[in-house]
């Protein structure tokens, strides 16, 4: 009995370090502790007084026999709660350990690890265990919540990087993020528009890169390809940038169909003077290698000049056109329909393109308002809802509406104003002299039930009732003050406004204002508000070189207290001061408005009448307060410009546009055709010298 708390060495691990707990409490409780556990006996005493007493449990001399054991038996408990007792005060910390290593088995380390700041659960593992928490309950709210908000955290870390790798170009490895977000979540709408953009990026990729592979050998090729990868995905940067170097490079002159271009862009040499335009023609469909179809209506027998000396049929084609006063139209690779240039014939043949064009940064509304300027497109609608222009006319209008548009949508610059607004209040307060009271007079005192006097007590008045009162009191106070202050009440808004825009800060409160209105005898009172405070507005206009120009306008206003009106309504007395202005300054460069300042002064004095004007004993019969109040409005405007304006290429900011008659990005010009094109059509075709020897067909 005496021995039942011998370790057991085979009953664990944690059975095992429970026995060497107790000897961590010397730790902390020192002296004392090993003091109390002195005054016990040691833990084989027992054992020996029981084999001392023998099976019979007689007592002898030798021990206390059983009476003995059982007490024995009890210190040794007493002593055992005692030392858990220790344990349970002073190292809650190994209690802790033990449960959490005793109930959580082989997983325990791992917990005691992130407990102890390990690393933390992502949120994909946060969000797999709150769903296994709530497959097995599927009632359990906490647990539903913690799912939605894990499943929000992760969509958003997912698109993130979906973003990320975009702008990077790696769009196969961002359309593997989507479709692991369309796993997780497959309701998102936002992964599913991006698995479709991906997708057909991915596919115009290949688009893009035989556009590379043309660009020096066949660039107008090159440039109706990248055309055409723009018009499925608007801003797609790889394409806009190689866009933007074929029209720096003065490709943007292409034909109407870019597989045309290699038989009209054979150099010929032509030299008719007052020649039957068939006969032109003919000659240069030997040269060229171009088929014509005549219009009905064409004079076959109409004389025609031309000369022109190794240029490109196109253009050699162009003009003669153009001065007999007739169109052409592309019919296939190698045939051209001619027909008379008139309005009946241009509503016969010639097509007309709609294209929609989805805005990014313009507004929908002032781009319409360009194109009717500008181009004069036939049909042009306005969509606000989409922010797009859908235009109706001739692939000649439309390519010099691409143009336009091109320049006009481009993102605004953007500037955060860094606001400090600070009002400073230096008072100086001077109070110097005796404050004597106010008033003296002479009275009955009062006495009575409420201190009322009574006909009674007038009849028996003596000198006992008569005294002097004051209103506050009769005593005097000697005043020496003096009191300076200087307060800064700072407001330090900051605010992002795109250019030439607004933005407005309001700091401080609606006062009610109660107006009363009568009319034909029915009094009505109807509440505004009015707005107390700082309110500070702002418009900048952010120049290409860096400077800001900002218009400011700012207002202060302060209550002054309340007034009743004799109607009953409460007016509020407001103090204001207002200050509008236009400011330039550099990107951070700090500019200051000061000067709004309001000062107060106060001089009063009192004392006993004729004595506290005598000098300067004066003082001693009265006193003299002065304050001096004075408050300043700074504004201190720091622009900090986050994005410049990002200029349209030379190629959409400057390009001809045809006639006053005819819209056109082509103009009627004649030039030798490039070296690497002719190289790629198979070197120059032999001049027309000999051709026009032969005989017409």
């Amino acid at each position: 009995m005496v021995r039942h708390r011998a370790p057991h060495r085979g009953a664990g691990a944690s059975r095992g370090n429970l026995s060497d707990l107790p000897a961590l409490r010397y730790g902390r409780r020192g002296a004392a502790g090993r003091q109390r556990d002195a005054a016990l006996p040691p833990k084989g005493a027992g054992s020996e007084t029981r084999r001392a007493v023998g099976p019979a449990g007689q007592g002898t001399a030798c021990g206390p026999g059983a009476a003995g054991a059982m007490s024995m038996a009890l210190i040794e408990t007493k002593k055992f709660f005692w030392e858990w007792q220790d344990i349970m005060i002073a190292k809650p910390v190994v209690i802790a350990a033990f449960f959490t290593l005793l109930l959580g088995g082989c997983a325990a380390p791992e917990s005691l690890k992130r407990a102890l700041g390990g690393d933390a659960p992502t949120t994909a593992e946060r969000l797999a265990a709150g769903r296994a928490k709530l497959d097995k309950n599927p009632n359990d709210i906490e647990a539903g919540k913690d799912v939605a908000r894990d499943g929000v955290t992760l969509t958003r870390e997912i698109l993130q990087r979906v973003r990320v790798k975009m702008d990077a170009g790696d769009d196969e490895a961002a359309l593997q993020d989507v479709l692991e977000l369309l796993t997780i979540n497959p309701g998102n709408m936002r992964a599913q528009q991006l698995k479709t953009q991906l997708e057909q990026r991915v596919h115009l990729n290949a688009e893009l890169a035989e556009a590379v592979r043309l660009q020096f050998d066949h660039p107008r090729e090159a440039l109706y390809k990248v055309n055409r990868i723009l018009q499925e995905q608007p801003g797609f940067p790889s394409a806009e940038a190689l866009r933007a170097q074929l029209q720096r490079r003065d490709v943007g002159r292409q034909s109407v169909k870019p597989r045309l271009a290699d038989a009209l862009r054979k150099p010929v040499t032509l030299n008719f003077k007052a020649q039957p335009i068939v006969q032109i023609l003919d000659t240069i469909s030997l040269a060229a290698g171009v088929d014509f179809v005549l219009d009905p209506d064409v004079q076959t027998t109409m004389p025609a000049s031309i000369m022109a000396r190794q240029t490109t049929a196109e253009d050699a084609i162009n003009l003669l056109l153009r001065t007999n006063q007739l169109e052409k139209k592309v019919l296939d690779a190698h045939t051209l329909l001619i027909y008379p240039s008139r309005p009946d014939k241009d509503k016969e043949y010639r097509e007309l393109m709609v294209r929609v064009f989805y805005l990014n940064h313009a507004d929908a509304t002032h781009v319409l308002a360009a194109l009717r300027q500008i181009s004069a497109p036939k049909n042009v609608h306005l969509d606000e809802r989409a922010n797009a222009v859908l235009v109706r006319d001739t692939p000649e209008v439309m390519a010099v509406v691409e143009r336009v548009v091109a320049a006009l949508d481009i993102a605004q610059s953007e500037v955060t104003m860094d606001v400090q607004v600070l009002e400073v209040n230096a008072s100086d307060e001077l109070e110097v002299g005796v404050d004597y009271p106010s008033d003296l007079r002479f009275s009955v005192l009062p006495q009575g039930e409420n201190g009322r006097i009574t006909v009674g007590d007038l009849l028996g008045l003596n000198q006992g009732k008569i005294g002097v009162t004051s209103r506050n009191d009769l005593s005097a106070a000697l005043n020496l003050l003096q009191k300076r202050g200087k307060t800064k009440v700072l407001a330090n808004p900051k605010i992002r406004v795109r250019n030439m825009e607004k933005a407005s800060i309001k700091i401080g409160e609606k006062v009610p204002v109660v107006t009363t209105t009568n009319a034909n005898g029915v009094v009505t009172e109807s509440v505004n508000y009015q707005d107390v405070g700082l309110i500070l507005q702002v418009e900048p206009r952010i120049s290409l070189s860096n400077e800001v120009s900002v218009r400011v306008s700012m207002e202060v206003s302060n209550l002054k207290g309340e007034v009743k009106t004799a109607g009953g309504g409460v007016v509020y007395p407001m103090s204001t001061r207002n200050a509008e202005t236009v400011m330039t300054a550099r990107d951070g460069e700090t500019q200051v408005l000061a000067g709004l300042v309001n000062q107060q002064q106060t001089r009063s004095s009192s004392g006993v009448p004729g004595l506290s004007v005598m000098g300067w004993l004066g003082s001693l019969f009265g006193g003299q307060k002065k304050t001096d109040q004075n408050t300043e409005i700074v504004l201190l405007l720091t622009p900090h410009i986050e994005r410049s304006m990002a200029l349209p290429s030379a190629a959409d900011s400057y390009f001809p546009s045809g006639t006053e008659s005819r819209v056109t990005v082509m103009p009627m010009t004649t030039q030798a055709p490039a070296a690497p094109e002719a190289a790629a059509t198979g070197g120059d075709a032999p001049a027309l010298d000999a051709v026009l020897a032969k005989p017409p067909f």
